[in-house]
């Protein structure tokens, strides 16, 4: 099997990144300690279990994209699009370009190594 590409590890390390950043926004949330927290309980505590949920899937698809894993490639980019556009519907400052970059550098960096992915004759191929 190849090694890994530096742009599949470079992208590990921004999913790792993004993923303290929805947990820590998720934390935030539930301890009420957000500077700008929504108004209504209800619409908080939905935002703290949604950002839990985020942060527990880019935890997941990290463990599976150390290793060329099709599926784990194809949920990965499918989580960071969506992820990445979901900022552009929304109030975009600083902070939001900041971690939009984040969800998108991962994105081009995955997609730059597809052909790693991608391979033929590997242990993880579906099909």
């Amino acid at each position: 099997m190849q090694t890994r590409p530096r742009s599949v590890s470079a992208a590990i390390i921004l999913i790792a990144i993004n993923c303290l950043i929805w947990l820590s926004l998720g934390l935030l949330l539930a301890s009420n300690l957000h500077p700008a927290p929504p108004a209504r309980p209800p619409v908080r505590a939905v935002m703290a279990i949604l950002s839990f949920a985020i942060a527990a899937t880019l935890a997941a698809l990290l463990r599976f994209l150390a290793s060329p894993h099709r599926a784990a490639y194809l949920l990965a980019l499918g989580a960071l699009g969506a992820l990445s556009l979901a900022f552009l519907f929304d109030d975009f400052g600083w902070i939001d370009l900041i971690v939009f970059t984040i969800n998108a550098a991962p994105l081009m960096l995955l997609v730059k190594a597809r052909a790693w992915y991608l391979q033929k004759g590997h242990p993880h191929e579906t099909a």
